[in-house]
């Protein structure tokens, strides 16, 4: 959802398969013990590296692109 709000003005290359996997994470809060979990359970320690290196990879393309707008 927030790769689709963001479209229009922030362009860089995602893996869009992993953003649909990352997308499975629950997260509703409504129910706090399941709070993180994907469709077939909790996730495994090389799913929370590889979700935590994505979302590192992002965050620092995004900042690369605010800079470049505020120069």
């Amino acid at each position: 959802m927030l790769l689709e709000t963001v479209k229009g003005y922030i362009n860089f290359e995602v893996d869009l398969e992993f953003i649909k996997r990352l997308d499975e994470v629950y997260i509703d809060a409504r129910y706090p013990t399941n709070l993180g979990l994907l469709p077939y359970g909790k996730p495994s320690i090389e799913d929370t590296k590889r979700f935590y290196e994505f979302a590192k990879n992002i965050h620092s393309k995004v900042m690369n692109l605010l800079e470049r707008e505020t120069m």
